[in-house]
C-alpha cells in the first residue's frame, strides 16, 4: 500500500481522486474541510493552502505519490478576467503549491532498498536533469558505498565510466558509478 498526499481533497476533483487512491493506497488528505463521506485508508488533517504552513511532520512515513487539487478557477474570458481575480487563482493554484512541494520532496521515494535471496543488500535510485532521467542500480559493494546517496531531493554530484556490462547482456554498454558526492561538497572544493 503506497502513501499519497493530497491537498485539497473534501470536494469536485479532488474528492473523487481520493476515493479512487483510498481503495488501493493510505491518502493524507488535507484540505480545509472533511470530506462528506467517511473513507477507508484516509486520515485528513485541517490545512488551508493560503494562510497555513504546510505540516510535513504529521506525515512520517515515505511519500509515493503527491497530487495538488485546492483550486478554483474563473471562468470567464481572459478580457472579462480582473488582474486580483487573476492573481487570487494563481495564487492558489500555483504559488501556494511551491512551499508544500519543496517541503514534501525530501519525503518522496525515489530509491529501493532492497535484499537478495542470498542475503545480499542492493537497491536502485532515478537520479533525473533537465533533460531526463535514468533509473541506476547498485549490487552488493555499490550500494553498501552509495546507498547513503539515494535521497529523493538531493542535489548530486555522479561520476562514472562506460564500459562492457559485467553480467548479462555482456555485450551491451553500462554507466558505472564510481563516485557519488553532494553537489554542495563539490562546489566548496572548487
Amino acid at each position: 500500500m503506497k502513501n499519497i498526499v493530497i491537498i485539497g481533497g473534501s470536494h469536485g476533483i479532488g474528492l473523487e481522486t481520493v476515493k479512487i487512491l483510498s481503495q488501493e493506497h493510505q491518502v493524507h488528505l488535507f484540505s480545509r474541510t472533511a470530506p462528506e463521506v467517511s473513507l477507508p485508508h484516509v486520515n485528513h488533517s485541517v490545512f488551508d493552502v493560503l494562510t497555513d504552513t504546510f505540516p510535513i511532520d504529521e506525515i512520517n512515513v515515505p511519500i509515493d505519490g503527491f497530487v495538488y487539487c485546492p483550486g478554483s478557477i474563473n471562468l470567464k474570458p481572459l478580457k472579462m478576467l480582473s488582474n486580483e481575480a487573476f492573481r487570487a487563482d494563481m495564487e492558489i493554484n500555483f504559488f501556494a503549491m511551491l512551499p508544500i512541494v519543496q517541503a514534501i520532496m525530501p519525503k518522496m521515494s525515489e530509491a529501493e532498498h532492497k535484499m537478495a535471496k542470498n542475503g545480499r543488500p542492493w537497491g536502485g535510485m532515478t537520479v533525473e536533469d533537465y533533460h531526463g532521467s535514468q533509473r541506476m542500480t547498485f549490487w552488493r559493494d555499490d550500494y553498501i558505498k552509495f546507498r547513503e546517496f539515494m535521497v529523493s531531493g538531493w542535489f548530486l554530484y555522479i561520476k562514472g565510466k562506460v564500459q562492457m556490462k559485467q553480467f548479462r547482456g555482456a555485450d551491451e554498454l553500462e554507466f558505472k558509478v564510481t563516485r557519488i558526492e553532494l553537489l554542495s561538497d563539490v562546489l566548496e572544493k572548487m
